[in-house]
């Protein structure tokens, strides 16, 4: 694709918001966490999380039904300037029942958490001071007590709890990768995937994509690039392609056998996001940045995929738009087999305006059912994972 040369700075521009935003990069103007007990850093009360479930009576018992994690942000109303909290639920997905847990500061580069009802604990990203890395704490929902519990990477763009022990997130590294990690809760010790794929650490690195982990089948879907090529000059300058690998990967971090598809694209294609249908099945989400003559300016174009991942047999083939009725999708995830989805995204019902809110799509009649948005108090639903223990 050939663009005119007085506009490749503001496509420049234009693809790295983008990819920030895929990330999931927010501007935070909360002040630090100024405390130098850096093991039990302060007291979150929590007494009052509005008409849902109080903090201090998590609905904890030894039959969890598997649920979503969500994060929202919300306003501090404390505060005279534009600073937000996270706001931590979970949504039942046997009984359809939303609970507010709990409301936590944001002070990180992004709005990483996961709600862990078996472990009476929310584990997020924050940062100790301004301009110093963010780290993952733990948040006892029981006493209302934060903690740091590692110090290794610079910010995590994702994360959810897989077992009691073991967090998976996308850390950005020191090496400056963003990779999926395991992090054993009990030793303090990360698992990088490039270590059990028997791969150098600095080899490949990924967009802003979010982990999408699907608790049916322990494993989630994952997109990667050669860190040399995501950062040559070719690539940069929007003349030469580079190779996308599409793959899955289990829990344990291993790309599956005959789960590994490959296609080349130019800067201005990025991959939304992937998110597992069946067992070798994705939804793929792309858009494009295209230069539209007909109004002289750049704009953006989504593209759908199913990607059916068999080896040198795999398929990847362009579809409909699975959720005609709402935009702008960032995030979805479907535990029937892609009948309906659990997404994020903007939608119209009866006049309104929902933006950047949590809902159910149901593919076959285009319904459309809300679970939480901006009426709820919010500025926006910032991501949600499925947990499953």
């Amino acid at each position: 694709m050939n663009f005119p040369t007085r506009n490749l700075t503001f496509v420049l521009i234009l693809t790295i918001l983008m990819t920030l935003t895929a990330c999931g990069g927010e501007t935070s103007n909360n002040p630090p966490v100024n405390n130098e007990n850096i093991g039990n850093i302060d007291r979150v009360d929590n007494q009052n999380t509005g008409d849902n479930q109080n903090a201090g009576d998590s609905p904890v018992d030894d039959d969890i039904n598997p649920y979503l994690s969500i994060v929202g942000r919300r306003l501090n109303p404390d505060s005279e300037e534009y600073v937000w909290d996270e706001v931590y639920y979970t949504y039942d997905l046997i009984t359809k029942e939303l609970n507010e847990i709990c409301v936590l500061p944001h002070f990180s580069g992004y709005t990483s958490g996961v709600v862990s009802l078996r472990e009476h604990a929310v584990y997020f990203s924050m940062r100790e001071y301004e301009n110093t890395n963010d780290r993952i704490c733990r948040y006892d929902i029981l006493s209302g007590e934060i903690g740091y519990i590692e110090n290794e990477n610079l910010s995590y763009n994702d994360m959810v709890i897989i077992d009691p022990n073991t967090l998976l997130v996308i850390a950005l590294t020191r090496e400056h990768t963003v990779t999926p990690a395991l992090f054993d809760l009990d030793s303090g010790q990360f698992t990088y995937m490039a270590s059990p794929n028997g791969e150098p650490i600095d080899l490949h690195t990924s967009g802003g994509q979010l982990l999408n982990y699907n608790y049916l089948f322990d494993s989630f879907s994952w997109v990667y690039f050669k860190l040399m090529d995501r950062y040559s000059d070719g690539y940069t300058s929007h003349e030469e392609a580079i190779d996308y690998n599409f793959t899955l990967v289990s829990s344990a971090e291993l790309k599956k056998v005959n789960a590994l598809f490959t296609t080349r694209y130019m800067a201005e294609r990025q991959v939304k996001f992937l998110t597992q249908i069946s067992k070798d099945v994705t939804l793929v989400k792309l858009y494009d940045t295209i230069f539209d003559e007909t109004i002289s300016s750049f704009i953006t174009q989504d593209i759908y995929y199913r990607l059916t991942l068999d080896g040198e047999k795999s398929t990847f083939v362009q579809i409909d738009n699975p959720f005609p009725s709402a935009s702008e999708i960032t995030q979805a995830l479907t535990f029937d087999g892609g009948k309906t989805y659990y997404c994020i995204g903007y939608y119209s019902a009866n006049d309104t305006q929902y933006s950047e809110c949590l809902f159910i799509y149901d593919c076959e009649t285009d319904e459309i059912t809300p679970i939480l948005s901006e009426y709820d108090g919010l500025l926006s639903v910032a991501n949600f994972r499925s947990v499953g223990l």
